[in-house]
């Protein structure tokens, strides 16, 4: 589980497991929370594979995850970080996420972005 930044507005809301923190701006959709994606390019000099799959097979497995190029001005549920290669040379930092960045640097690393958005997944409380 993403363990949430202390300067975030939250609202709470029911994971599919346990209860988890997630940005006050996200918004209702049925019972399903739409999260917002910040998506972050390394500068691109050496990529090993296709970086925009990471993010294209994202959108395809979580359809009510809404992605966007990175922002500093926009509140996010979460961001990604993609890197080309394992070299590392890019460094990136931000306060505008509900929780740290993911960083994936191959295809292989597609899991952990996947497991941060599974544990993001969550649906509002029905009120009876």
């Amino acid at each position: 589980v993403l363990p949430p930044q202390s300067n975030f507005i939250r609202k709470a809301t029911v994971c599919l497991l346990s209860f988890i923190p997630i940005c006050a701006e996200s918004e209702a959709v049925g019972m399903v929370i739409m999260m917002e994606i910040g998506v972050k390019y390394c500068g691109g000099c050496n990529p090993n594979y296709q970086r925009r799959s990471i993010i294209t097979r994202a959108q395809s497995e979580f359809p009510h995850a809404h992605f966007s190029n990175y922002d500093a001005a926009v509140s996010y549920d979460l961001v990604v970080v993609i890197c080309g290669c394992m070299e590392e040379c890019f460094t990136f930092s931000c306060t505008n996420s509900a929780h740290d960045p993911v960083w994936v640097r191959s295809l292989q690393e597609y899991d952990r972005l996947h497991d941060a958005l599974r544990a993001m997944e969550t649906v509002t409380i029905p009120s009876d």
